[in-house]
């Protein structure tokens, strides 16, 4: 079936409307079917040339019309359907789920019946609008389907054929049939089993995944908790009482060894970082063990029994700079009384928390340093900024993002307040971010803003490190010829006897005599294509620097979920462990000095300025902490405790 023709060919078309067609054809050419921003499916028009001719006009794929054959043939007329799944679609159907917070509810009612009594029955579901059901009524329809798990469970209760094997592995028996949600045996073919992986900030999801790598022929979550006859109330219990989780002892060591050198307030901080990375099992245990330590200089104020409270109180304050709160992680407890900040929104007093004449004093510094092509992007940009009309810009110019993706803020939180607040965004590094990622905000600040407009009408400054430029600016093909390139003798070292001696005495002269000096080692570095030449360069600098040397040893292991899952897992010794070498860990051996400049791999505390990449210089060395002091950016001089942390290379699961 063809649509028209109409636009440009016919305007007389019944379809167009005030010069434009209400079908919205024609379409545009996809070499595969689509879903758009709205959540409506664009469907696989090939522009394979083949065409037709209709009213002397010819037409192509463009204006092929969709259709469904089974629902053509059932009502005999055109009919078509489409799968929609955006709030805009279908809040009219399920205005409960999709619908705000409730602001205030209100309602009138009798304090006392007629005859003097307090028996009266409110029914707080008429507070709210009729427009949906209980929960309970929804879950028991028969529109809503099981899931994957749960069939699993039903199936074991009937069949007892495959009641031996964990979830992971029941599909190398059976195979689920989406359609009828069901398993059913499977008859040929082998298929490897592997469960998704869950961050350990997940929560209860988190170690009921690790439950299922063990668990065999259960019919119900609590069969999944069951160890050794013994049903524990959640799975992180049943973690424990299974092996899975080791000991906390080394996170106390740490707290007690950071409380012979820092104040209260640095074990604090320390205790923070800890949450963050959830490298402890039982977070409530080192609580116990250690908040004394945290609340010394709380006690000398305050000699009240409230002291706990007071400590905890100091930590949710931390934990909020951050996004994270102590409810975040259910096992801890959260402070009695809390009062929340006397700033209201923190993220938004932080921005503001600023010297405006120191400020503007960096400011003119600054901007006379611009070049003019500098100084042309700046002043537009301010100008689109002061008039607030909105504008995305690009100078010359790996998150894992899908189609689907969006940014982890809700509408009503503390960084929604912010952002609505903001007048202009600067992205780094933009080129090296998918356009998911970019996609991914763009829809998040639409629905933040409530406006249409790209990224919700806010100003985005996309920064580019590189613009591709080589002729047609494609990439060339491994057999596409080679050329030469000539390298200026101004950058490079001739007379050397050893390339690394020669490369670190360039780089840093006077090493021994600045080698703690913040503003020395800001300016330079030495680059390298692998992290074996990497490593012979650390070791070279660091038998040059005059102190003891402290040597750390990593405890690799593999995850006990995935031994479970494969025997293989099971016979790796940690001797190989320990020889291998990936990107974006340390090598089993870390050797450290006093002095020496250091690099985290880790986003630890954020609003503390300790992110991935930040440097800082060692200050002092225990078993269990580390001591540093930030040497680049705004909490540059800020000392720090580092701990250690569980680290899984970057190519992990």
């Amino acid at each position: 079936m063809m649509h028209g023709p109409c636009g440009l060919p016919n305007t007389r078309a019944p379809c167009m409307v005030n010069g434009k067609c209400i079908r919205f054809f024609t379409k545009k050419f996809h070499q595969t079917t689509i879903v758009d921003q709205d959540g409506f499916p664009v469907y696989r028009r090939r522009n394979n040339g083949r065409t037709m001719q209709k009213h002397g006009i010819e037409l192509d794929n463009r204006f092929v019309v969709p259709y469904s054959p089974h629902l053509l043939l059932k009502y005999r007329t055109h009919l078509n359907m489409k799968w929609c799944n955006h709030s805009t679609s279908i809040k009219y159907l399920f205005k409960y789920i999709n619908k705000g917070s409730d602001r205030i509810t209100t309602t009138i009612v009798n304090v006392q019946n007629q005859d003097g009594t307090h028996n009266e029955v409110h029914d707080e579901i008429k507070l709210y609008l009729d427009c949906r059901q209980p929960i309970g009524t929804v879950l028991s329809k028969s529109t809503i389907k099981e899931s994957m798990i749960t069939t699993w469970m039903d199936i074991n209760k009937i069949y007892h054929h495959g009641r031996d094997l964990t979830y992971a592995k029941y599909v190398s028996k059976f195979i689920y049939d989406a359609c009828k949600r069901c398993w059913q045996p499977r008859k040929q073919g082998n298929i490897i089993c592997m469960l998704i992986w869950v961050p350990p900030s997940s929560g209860e999801l988190f170690y009921m995944r690790m439950m299922l790598s063990s668990a065999k022929g259960s019919q119900s979550y609590k069969d999944i908790r069951i160890v050794e006859n013994i049903v524990y109330h959640t799975f992180k219990e049943a973690c424990f009482a299974k092996g899975f989780l080791g000991s906390d002892k080394k996170f106390i060591c740490a707290l007690q060894e950071a409380n012979t050198w820092g104040t209260p307030h640095f074990l604090r901080k320390l205790f923070v970082k800890l949450l963050f990375m959830n490298t402890m099992d039982k977070p409530e245990y080192v609580w116990e063990q250690t908040w004394q330590w945290m609340a010394g200089d709380i006690a000398f104020i305050s000699q009240t029994k409230k002291t706990m409270h007071l400590c905890l109180t100091e930590i949710e304050n931390l934990l909020q700079t951050n996004r994270k709160s102590l409810r975040d992680f259910p096992s801890m407890s959260y402070p009695i009384g809390y009062a929340a900040n006397p700033h209201g929104n923190k993220l938004i007093y932080n921005e503001l928390a600023y010297d405006k004449d120191i400020l503007a004093a960096e400011f003119n510094k600054c901007y006379h340093s611009l070049t003019d092509e500098k100084t042309f992007i700046f002043d537009k940009i301010m100008h689109v900024v002061a008039t607030q009309s909105g504008g995305v810009y690009f100078l010359y110019g790996y998150v894992p993002a899908t189609q689907n993706s969006t940014c982890n803020i809700h509408q009503g939180s503390d960084l929604a307040e912010l952002l609505q607040m903001t007048k202009l965004i600067i992205w780094d590094e933009a080129s090296m971010c998918h356009r998911y990622s970019i996609e991914a905000l763009d829809k998040s600040l639409k629905d933040i803003m409530h406006n249409d407009k790209p990224f919700g009408g806010k100003d985005l400054k996309l920064f580019f490190d590189w613009l591709l430029d080589i002729d047609d600016a494609k990439l060339g093909e491994p057999n596409d010829g080679y050329d030469e390139i000539t390298i200026p003798d101004e950058f490079l070292i001739k007379d050397f006897q050893d390339p690394i001696q020669a490369i670190v005495e360039a780089t840093y002269p006077d090493l021994l005599q600045n080698y703690s000096n913040g503003n020395f080692l800001q300016k330079r570095v030495v680059l390298a294509s692998t992290k074996d030449v990497i490593d012979k360069i650390n070791d070279y600098v660091l038998s040059l620097i005059p102190s003891e040397e402290k040597e750390y040893c990593s405890a690799d292991s593999v995850d006990k979920s995935y031994e479970l899952l494969s025997p293989a897992f099971g016979v790796l010794t940690p001797e190989f462990l320990n020889s291998l070498k990936t990107s974006g860990i340390p090598n089993h051996k870390l050797k450290i000095k006093v002095g020496t400049p250091i690099i985290l791999l880790r986003n630890l505390d954020q609003a503390d300025g300790l992110c991935n990449g930040t440097r800082l210089i060692v200050t002092r060395l225990g078993s269990n902490v580390v001591e540093a002091e930030i040497i680049t950016g705004p909490n540059i001089c800020h000392r720090t405790y580092i701990p250690r942390m569980n680290l899984s290379p970057s190519d992990s699961p």
